[in-house]
């Protein structure tokens, strides 16, 4: 009888290969460069100033409803490469601060706590709307797109 060279660290690499086949990233990119596009805007003082109080409201709630809408894409995609890849360690997270830890874990995020400081933010955008909040959550939604795309470049990256 012949014996499989199949080690679990082999496996999870085939896994990890399928899993790059099986989950598209087309939608989440376009939807972390529709935020990164609208928050340049926000951001940029002298184009904010040629518009009215009006306009700028209306941006600055746009940006802050496409952040929870990336943000929502961000964190399912890495739910599914969680349960699909196969690596929780005795059971699928039950929380999304046990997901943030879990995708550090196995090195799909760089810094657990960075998204767990976004899924605040995405909170406290969707409950409270107010002036404060909405330029704070602008601020902060820089970081969130660079880790957004650090996901993504994770997922799509080639295991060897």
């Amino acid at each position: 009888m012949r014996r499989s060279n199949l080690t679990s660290a082999n496996l999870f690499s085939l896994r990890r290969a399928f899993l790059q086949m099986a989950i598209q990233t087309d939608n989440l990119r376009h939807s972390i460069e529709n935020v990164a596009n609208l928050a340049a805007v926000v951001t940029d003082d002298a184009r904010m100033a040629q518009l009215t109080e009006i306009e700028r409201t209306g941006l600055r709630a746009g940006v802050i409803k496409n952040f929870e809408i990336t943000y929502e894409l961000s964190w399912k995609m890495m739910q599914r490469w969680v349960r699909e890849a196969g690596v929780a360690d005795d059971r699928l997270p039950q929380t999304r601060h046990d997901l943030f830890r879990q995708a550090a874990r196995n090195g799909l995020v760089a810094d657990a706590e960075r998204w767990i400081e976004h899924h605040r933010h995405r909170n406290s955008s969707a409950h409270e709307y107010d002036e404060a909040i909405a330029n704070f959550v602008a601020a902060a939604i820089q970081r969130f797109v660079d880790d957004a795309r650090d996901l993504v470049a994770r997922i799509e990256r080639p295991t060897h």
